[in-house]
């Protein structure tokens, strides 16, 4: 499982991303969400895991809208 996190911070080039063996693809906008983002991505790995689906076939896209709570740090956890 592939967790991509943009904000004004950090941003990644798309070369950088190899979508060729992404399965599924899941986009969270996000801003001051941390305790319902913990909570999301951990149901996400969960469901992952039950399907025996390939960590390297799901990709996360999360974009932080310049979180003041701890959304950077949840993000962090599952990286």
């Amino acid at each position: 499982m592939t967790i991509h996190r943009t904000d004004k911070k950090q941003t990644h080039s798309p070369a950088s991303f190899n979508m060729n063996q992404e399965l599924l693809s899941i986009c969270i906008p996000t801003r001051n969400r941390a305790r319902y983002l913990n909570d999301l991505l951990t149901a996400f790995a969960k469901q992952v895991e039950k399907n025996q689906i390939s960590a390297e076939e799901v990709a996360f896209y999360i974009s932080d809208n310049a979180s003041e709570d701890e959304t950077p740090e949840v993000i962090r956890q599952f990286v």
